[in-house]
């Protein structure tokens, strides 16, 4: 297969991928919002902006412009990750046949030994983040990114195997968000639950019963 093959290939999985899980972080993101109508207006406040200065018409760089759904975006995947864990092997090498755990614990990590990251655990600990449960897009705020702490955001990975797919998927959460909010507004129909349960059995993060909501043309 020639380069362009591979390419091609590479790119076609990372759609198959990313559109289901993308229109997934479209739906959490809506409901967190209906959940605190002041973030939705000031969400919808900065689209509208956005919308008039550049004539209704969307490109890469313009849509970058959005610092604040940026940040709505970073809260709803630090509060409801498309994974509640990665896993790892270990797998040693010939200057590294273990690895030590030390200072933080008096072991070692064998050869073929998995490894499970709690990603929805750190990403709700206190001790990372302030009032875990609450959404709050401020957290990442430019004045506020020295106060986070590295590597406890973990929804695409990290490091240099981190998600692949990762400005495709963001991209399009925030292509979906801006479709719908230039427009409409979201909000709670019977069906909502007055706070989001997730589903005790799904091994890709999701809401119990689904995600209930009204659409409205404003």
């Amino acid at each position: 297969m020639d380069c362009l093959g591979v390419w091609s290939s590479q790119d076609n999985s990372i759609f198959k991928l990313y559109v289901p899980r993308g229109a997934s972080e479209v739906s959490k993101t809506s409901v967190s919002i209906v959940y605190w109508p002041h973030l939705q207006a000031r969400l919808q406040h900065e689209i509208r902006q956005h919308a008039a200065k550049h004539d209704g018409k969307l490109t890469y760089d313009n849509i970058n412009e959005l610092e604040y759904l940026a940040m709505v975006i970073h809260e709803t995947l630090r509060m409801y990750p498309p994974l509640p864990f990665l896993d790892r092997i270990f797998t040693p090498t010939a200057d590294k046949p273990t690895y030590s755990m030390k200072p933080y614990a008096d072991f070692s990590l064998p050869p073929g030994m998995p490894i499970f990251i709690p990603i929805f655990s750190i990403q709700r600990d206190p001790k990372y983040f302030s009032d875990p449960n609450t959404f709050n897009p401020d957290r990442f705020a430019a004045k506020n990114r020295d106060n986070l702490t590295p590597y406890t955001l973990l929804a695409f990975g990290t490091g240099p195997h981190n998600c692949i797919g990762e400005r495709f998927g963001v991209m399009q959460v925030k292509i979906g968000l801006i479709t719908i909010l230039k427009n409409y507004m979201v909000e709670f129909t019977s069906h909502t639950p007055k706070e989001m349960v997730l589903e005790k059995k799904a091994l890709i993060l999701q809401a119990e019963n689904g995600i209930h909501l009204n659409i409205k043309r404003e």
